[in-house]
């Protein structure tokens, strides 16, 4: 089975689900894939690009949700996750550092 792909800070990714050993919740990671324009731009094919997810290791997830860190150097991954339609918004946030992480289904 081929690893869904999207655009992310002007990088191709393929997009990999694995899971938190602690708890078992979602990990969303990005890692570029081996394209023409990545090569282009020197970036190697299989290079992490980043960690979508934010772990919590007090919180519990139902088994298709996650939450996501879209601030700092992950500014956008929630937008591109969403227009690939890997990932859909729900109403719920979880705060904490002074940061609101988006809790999201994942649908991949």
């Amino acid at each position: 089975m081929t690893n869904p792909t999207v655009c992310f800070s002007g990088i191709d990714c393929e997009v990999l689900k694995k899971h938190y050993a602690i708890n078992n919740q979602i990990a969303i990671q990005l890692v570029a894939s081996d394209t023409q324009r990545n090569n282009e731009k020197g970036v190697s094919a299989g290079k992490p690009v980043c960690t979508a997810t934010q772990f919590f290791i007090t919180k519990r997830f139902p088994k298709s949700v996650t939450a996501i860190s879209d601030y700092s150097k992950n500014r956008g991954v929630f937008d591109a996750l969403i227009i690939a339609g890997l990932i859909k918004e729900t109403t719920r946030y979880i705060y904490e550092g002074s940061f609101y992480y988006p809790v999201v289904k994942v649908n991949f």
